[in-house]
């Protein structure tokens, strides 16, 4: 049994989480070519009245400055991808497991029934892949 990425076909889980993912991208596009842009304005700009071995120094500091914010955004972006990546393997699991006839609260006997009765009070519908993330904060998940 195959089972698809319903929140890939849908649109998506966590639009905001996503949106702040893809900004942390753009933000390293800008990163880049500011503290490049920004570098090569310290060792060109003749206003600039220090010495060129100073204005060197400065320059190669600030692009490791900048790769080291670089680095800094591509692991924020890369945080949030994985832990939306657990969510989405958690739910998952928990509905193979849920589709392979694992016991679940309402196939237990009832406290107090024949041992042969089942149990009718079920705290709420099994987890599901399609669930939205909305309904299970309202749920209370």
């Amino acid at each position: 049994m195959h089972l698809q990425k319903p929140h890939l076909s849908s649109g998506g889980r966590y639009p905001v989480l996503r949106a702040l993912g893809i900004l942390f991208l753009i933000g390293t596009g800008i990163a880049l070519v500011g503290g490049l842009v920004f570098a090569g304005w310290l060792l060109a700009s003749p206003d600039f009245s220090t010495r060129l071995d100073t204005r060197v120094v400065l320059a190669v500091t600030t692009i490791a400055l900048v790769f080291f914010f670089i680095l800094g955004l591509l692991a924020a972006a890369e945080v949030l991808k994985l832990l939306m990546d657990i969510e989405y393997n958690t739910r998952t699991a928990a509905f193979r497991l849920g589709t392979r006839g694992a016991p679940s609260e309402s196939s237990i006997p009832a406290e107090g029934s024949p041992e042969g009765a089942v149990a009718h009070s079920h705290n709420g519908p099994e987890l599901t892949a399609e669930e939205t993330a909305e309904a299970a904060l309202l749920r209370g998940h």
